[in-house]
Order: structure tokens, then C-alpha cells, then sequence
């Protein structure tokens, strides 16, 4: 049975496991991300490789076909560089395959950590045996992968999926004419904090004060007819459907699933899909035979994804 090992490093853990070729995870370990300095990050990652690396028995070793990682920020796929990353302080490139390769005599490659959630939900999840699938992961931040055919499509530079920075309101002063300071749940918690003085009476303040402000008590205070909440969840709606009609127009997809923690929101999806039919153009719509929530468990799908890489 060949496996691979995936590799899958967020801002506050890393999660290493062997994946089978069906998706099945045989054994997995957590590791606490450190993120200080750019050395911290680096000696986070290298360490939790080699501690579950040595821990392989002969036979798992012999298994392996390779290593897969995937990472915020943004990644040479060619060379499996970690170029930079936002919420981990990487300024100065790390060769990461390179290193790995060397270390453990195995072929590495590395990418983002959409783009691996997108290849996990391709293989694994509801992308499987479909021709066009596009993958949006609503979470702190958004942003969407499209495998077409089997293949990932990346890009110039791997860049291939920022759709949070769609401008989808020029006349709205920046950033809340982009998407991913409107639909995101980190930009939803944002505004509601830009906004609460407005907004006196707002059940949000209370939500502020429980240390409970995040996207899924915004939508809910929203079902409760807050109009702080209200406001927020129908333009984070608006917008989203306005970039999804768009990703329609441009890959004509058969499969559009969602992923990430704000897609839980109560409600934001259910608004979200009755937008979205409403918004987009017929013939962009009628070949999609899915548009839902990923069924995959969130925590793994980075994981499956990243070591999918080397089983293409």
C-alpha cells in the first residue's frame, strides 16, 4: 500500500501524518507552531518533521513515495520555497523541499495551504470523479483553488486563487470595496469592532465584552435582528455571491463546494447559495450538479491536500 507523508503548517499548529492513497489517515501527531521570529517558525517546523519522521517504523518508511507540505503565505510550487507568509514572520526564503529532500532522502513538494485544502477536497472529498471543481475556503481569510481535469490550476507564480483581493465595490473606500475585508471572518470582526460606537445598542457589544466576537455570533445576532449584525451579514453575502458568480463565469465548474471556519456561520451559507442563484447568469450556473459545504473533516483537509501532492 503506498502513502505519503502530508505536512501541514498553520499559524498556531503543525499536523504530520501518513496518508494512504484512499485518503485514509494511519497515524497522525499535532505540534505547537512557534511564531515569534522567522528562526522560531523555522525550528518549529524542521523539529516536528524529524520527531515524526524517527518515529517511523522500517515498514512505514518503505511505503513512502514522498513528502508533501503545505503552508500559509506564498509558495514556489516549482521550487517548494516558502517565499512569505503574513501571519508567520518568513522574510527571508526557506528552501523547505530542498531541506526535507536532503534530510530524508524522499521527493518533497510544497504549496499553499488553499491550493493543498483544494487538492484534498479534489481527491478526497466531493471533488472526486467530477471535471471542474472550484474550492472557496471562507475563514480568517478567503481565498479559492479549481482543479480542472486532474490538474491545479496555479498560475504564473502560484498565485492563482487570491480572490480576496477582488475589488468588488470601486466606489466604497479601501479595503471594504474587496472581498476579504467584507465576507471574511476575520474582515466581519473588523468592521463589527470599526462600527460598534455606531451601533449603541447592538448585541455585538456583548459579544465584544465575552471576548465571543467571530463570525458565527455576527450571523447569529443577525437571525436575532441585530442591525449592527444584520448589515455586516448581508453585505459579507453580497459580496461573496458577487466573486462566486464570478469564479462561475470563468471556470463554468461542475462542483463548487466551501470550506473553512466562516462557512459554518449559522446561515451564511444557506443566504449565500439563494444569492448566488439569484445573482449569476443561467447558463453560468445550470452545469453545477453541487454547491455546498465540504463534508471533510476542517482540521484534515490541509493535511490530506499536502501529501496529495506527491500522489499526483
Amino acid at each position: 500500500m503506498r502513502t505519503s507523508i502530508g505536512i501541514d503548517i498553520g499559524g498556531t499548529k503543525i499536523l504530520i501524518g501518513i496518508v494512504t492513497e484512499s485518503g485514509e489517515i494511519l497515524r497522525a501527531k499535532r505540534y505547537p507552531m512557534q511564531r515569534q521570529t522567522q528562526q522560531e517558525a523555522e525550528t518549529a517546523v524542521f523539529t516536528a518533521a524529524g520527531d515524526f519522521m524517527s518515529a517511523l517504523t522500517q515498514e512505514e518508511r518503505a511505503a513512502l513515495c514522498g513528502i508533501g507540505v503545505g503552508a500559509a503565505g506564498h509558495i514556489s510550487y516549482d521550487t517548494g520555497t516558502w517565499l512569505q507568509c503574513y501571519n508567520i514572520p518568513i522574510s527571508v526564503p526557506i528552501p523547505v523541499s530542498k531541506r526535507l529532500s536532503a534530510l530524508y532522502g524522499l521527493p518533497v513538494k510544497m504549496d499553499n495551504d488553499v491550493h493543498c485544502a483544494t487538492l484534498g477536497e479534489y481527491r478526497f472529498g466531493r471533488g472526486k470523479n467530477t471535471r471542474c471543481m472550484v474550492y472557496i475556503n471562507v475563514g480568517t481569510g478567503i481565498a479559492a483553488g479549481c482543479v480542472h481535469e486532474g490538474m491545479l490550476i496555479r498560475g504564473a507564480d502560484n498565485y492563482a486563487g487570491e480572490v480576496g483581493y477582488l475589488d468588488l465595490n470601486c466606489d466604497h473606500p479601501y479595503p471594504y470595496g474587496r472581498l476579504e475585508p467584507v465576507a471574511s471572518g476575520g474582515g466581519l470582526i473588523e468592521q463589527a469592532l470599526s462600527l460598534l460606537d455606531t451601533y449603541p445598542d447592538s448585541a455585538l457589544h456583548k459579544a465584544k465584552q465575552e471576548n465571543a466576537l467571530h463570525s458565527a455570533r455576527i450571523f447569529k445576532e443577525a437571525q436575532n435582528g441585530d442591525k449592527l449584525a444584520q448589515m455586516l451579514a448581508a453585505r459579507a453575502v453580497r459580496f461573496l455571491s458577487g466573486a462566486v458568480c464570478g469564479l462561475l463565469a470563468i471556470f463554468n465548474p461542475d462542483t463548487v463546494v466551501f470550506g473553512g471556519g466562516a462557512s459554518k456561520s449559522p446561515g451564511y451559507m444557506e443566504a449565500l447559495f439563494a444569492q448566488i442563484q439569484h445573482d449569476c447568469v443561467p447558463e453560468t450556473f445550470k452545469g453545477v450538479q453541487f454547491l455546498g459545504i465540504s463534508e471533510l473533516n476542517a482540521d484534515n483537509v490541509g493535511l490530506l491536500g499536502a501529501a496529495a501532492l506527491v500522489m499526483q
